[in-house]
């Protein structure tokens, strides 16, 4: 299950007597952060970060900042400002009540705006990606071009800059991009019929390679470095185990090896190192 949470709506200070804090939930590593931004209603116009006072730390804009509960910043932040933890928000869109969203409340027509507003926004366009994604935060970490990049405006302490930053995050959503790529990571793994053969013709991959001095040396997997006598010529499916051995990946050892012994294994799906 994904949850998606609101940076909150006082800019940096969140309402509190220092110039920064940030939102819990939102602040946690296993919650999308979701900041806001004011996209003008022309569409040639520049979004911006929202914030009513810009310069003020505790006024009607986008929460975000970097957490001193979440230490140390998550590796998949990487590209995100130096800060002492987990940086808020990861992803934005627009929350300014006055370009907001209308809604009927009683029958009555009226524009409501807040980072609350982005939260099921982004809910509802996960949704319609599939079920059992999983902690999608990292991907999308990974996965820039998926978004908007903010450069202008400013929540109070922090301001907005090229890349990630405690303003807006990575962005705002293009919806488009995203689709493709979670209906890229969803698609199953293509098996060959119960039955089937797998093509005896295939060529075997070595267990050794010759030398410039004419020994014999181990062939290792270019992708997760095992040799070939532990990873049996196939590694296994699992992140950090070797094939039929079970063999941890960080029993290797650690030393690379020479790069004139990297052989690639078709079946190795383990993360390259």
């Amino acid at each position: 299950m994904i949850v998606f949470a609101a940076s909150g709506d006082n800019d940096s200070s969140d309402g509190g007597a220092d110039p920064a804090n940030v939102d819990l939930p939102s602040s946690c590593p296993f919650v999308v952060g979701c900041g806001g931004t004011m996209k003008p209603h022309d569409a040639n116009a520049e979004e911006t970060v929202w914030n009513d006072d810009p310069g003020n730390p505790n006024g009607s804009g986008t929460g975000g900042g970097f957490s001193e509960l979440f230490r140390p910043m998550p590796a998949w932040q990487a590209g995100a400002p130096h800060g002492p933890g987990r940086m808020v928000p990861d992803v934005s869109a627009n929350a300014d009540p006055y370009t907001g969203y209308n809604v009927l409340v009683h029958g009555r027509q009226e524009a409501i705006g807040g980072t609350s507003a982005v939260a099921p926004l982004y809910a509802g366009l996960f949704a319609a990606f599939g079920r059992k994604l999983g902690l999608v935060t990292p991907q999308l970490w990974l996965n820039h071009t998926c978004f908007n990049d903010i450069t202008q405006g400013d929540n109070g302490y922090f301001r907005a800059r090229v890349g990630p930053d405690p303003c807006t995050g990575i962005g705002t959503p293009i919806a488009s991009k995203l689709g493709k790529l979670f209906e890229a990571l969803d698609k199953p793994p293509v098996h060959p019929p119960r039955g089937q053969r797998r093509n005896p013709t295939r060529a075997i991959e070595p267990a050794s390679i010759s030398g410039s001095n004419g020994a014999m040396l181990p062939v290792h997997c270019r992708c997760c470095r095992a040799p070939s006598a532990l990873s049996a010529r196939r590694c296994s499916k699992g992140a950090s185990t070797c094939c039929s051995r079970n063999v941890n990946a960080n029993e290797w050892s650690r030393r690379d090896p020479p790069a004139s012994s990297l052989v690639d294994f078709p079946a190795c799906q383990v993360a390259r190192p």
